[in-house]
């Protein structure tokens, strides 16, 4: 049991491990071109026919934190590619926004070590959009690649992922009876917990920094917890009843 509530703890706390790019020393802004520039994280990433995406957008575009990088189209093989990454990817997600202003879906694709792990959504407005993929979990060393597969410009902006975590895969089905949560993920702003006890319930949801984002508690057996507040992205939920622990991973679009 101590084991155990250990591990869960460690989870919402310690296990954070990640890395991000949110493209501050990106290159210069200018024509598209092929290069490489040294991430916020000290990783090497290597572009093709892309370029800095600062002034270069709708007007419509109001959430979007400058700056980001310019994936030109397929035609031209528009990608980016990180340098070998340790520990391991758990979690993926990237800030998508459509480039320019010409009609036409915009879509990704996310490689881990040359193998494709998922699709974003097609979309042709100037929303924001969060691709985000869970429990990807492949260990050792692993290269990360985002490639543009339409014809139009699409606009990257911090990428976040998580380390691979074998705790995550070994905690079981939690000590709590009957511990469930729906739907995840989550798309109109309300996620529903329940459980087998009317006991009290004390729910805390974490970032993949490990900063705590939301935090509540409810009695009963199900309850419904409105999360609309919360950014679109990927998320650990913490439930603790009678000293006993329960982790999920999140994703909230």
């Amino acid at each position: 049991y101590i084991f155990t509530l250990l591990l869960a703890i460690c989870i919402s706390t310690l296990s954070f491990g990640q890395g991000t790019e949110d493209f501050e020393n990106s290159p210069k802004p200018g024509n598209y071109s092929d290069g490489q520039f040294v991430g916020s994280g000290g990783i090497t990433w290597t572009y093709v026919q892309s370029r800095r995406a600062q002034g270069n957008f709708s007007n419509s575009i109001t959430t979007i934190n400058l700056p980001a990088l310019l994936l030109r189209q397929s035609s031209s093989n528009s990608k980016i590619t990180s340098s070998s990454i340790a520990r391991g990817i758990g979690d993926f997600s990237v800030k998508l926004y459509k480039g320019y202003t010409g009609l036409g879906n915009r879509q990704v694709e996310l490689f881990v070590n040359g193998v494709s792990k998922g699709t974003s959504d097609a979309f042709d407005d100037y929303m924001e959009h969060t691709f985000s993929i869970a429990s990807i979990n492949i260990t050792g060393d692993v290269v990360i690649q985002i490639k543009n597969i339409t014809g139009k410009q699409i606009i990257i902006d911090d990428i976040t992922w998580t380390a691979y975590d074998p705790s995550t895969a070994s905690v079981k089905e939690n000590i709590i009876k009957g511990f469930s949560m729906y739907p995840n993920p989550v798309s109109d702003g309300v996620l529903n917990v329940l459980s087998a006890s009317t006991s009290v319930k004390e729910v805390s949801i974490f970032n993949l920094l490990g900063k705590q984002v939301f935090s509540s508690s409810f009695s009963g057996i199900k309850n419904d917890i409105d999360v609309s507040s919360i950014n679109a992205g990927i998320y650990i939920l913490k439930i603790i009843e009678e000293g006993k622990t329960a982790t999920r991973k999140l994703i909230i679009r």
